[in-house]
């Protein structure tokens, strides 16, 4: 099915349990989707903790709240992506197979992930989108190793697919032991 809806809202995903800083990073999606009925909501997120949360997945966390909270627009949930770039490649196949007249992308995404999906999805959409950020990250350290090690080693993944294809392992051996 082809839809002739013009904005997408992405809404990257950021763990498996509703806490409260994840709460209020939904709470400015669900009144940015409420002023914005006609848009498509792609939230983004696979199975990323099967130990305290097996089952859950981000894209199917997020989608429920945002319904919970009254969210009437179109909703589709990328349950397989577990990296960023995973999910911005299944945003691109996504937008390519069924969006006929797209003018604009909005991502929302956690302030110290901004730059990196800035990046990835110039690389893969060639165009700039407009993007809503929020202090999710709230460890300094934590911010330390997204801006000095996780952006340069996704960006590096876009040039030389096998950096990729080794973080997806990793990724994927993380997330068994989580």
């Amino acid at each position: 099915m082809v839809y002739s809806h013009t904005e997408i809202m992405v809404v990257m995903g950021y763990g498996c349990h509703l806490t409260p800083v994840l709460k209020e990073y939904l709470d400015q999606a669900v009144a940015y989707a409420k002023s914005n009925p006609h848009s498509i909501i792609f939230c983004t997120g696979g199975f990323t903790n099967s130990k305290t949360a097996p089952g859950v997945c981000e894209a199917g966390l997020m989608a429920d709240y945002l319904r919970q909270q009254g969210v009437c627009n179109y909703i589709i949930q990328d349950r397989d992506s577990r990296t960023t770039t995973e999910n911005l490649r299944s945003l691109r196949q996504y937008a390519d197979l069924r969006i006929e007249s797209l003018e604009r992308i909005v991502v929302f995404c956690d302030s110290c992930r901004s730059l990196k999906i800035r990046l990835i999805f110039h690389h893969l959409f060639g165009f700039w989108p407009e993007i809503f950020s929020f202090d999710i990250t709230q460890k300094w350290q934590s911010k330390v190793i997204q801006y000095t090690f996780s952006t340069p080693l996704d960006l590096f993944g876009l040039y030389w697919p096998i950096v990729e294809k080794m973080e997806i392992l990793v990724r994927r051996i993380s997330i068994t032991r989580k």
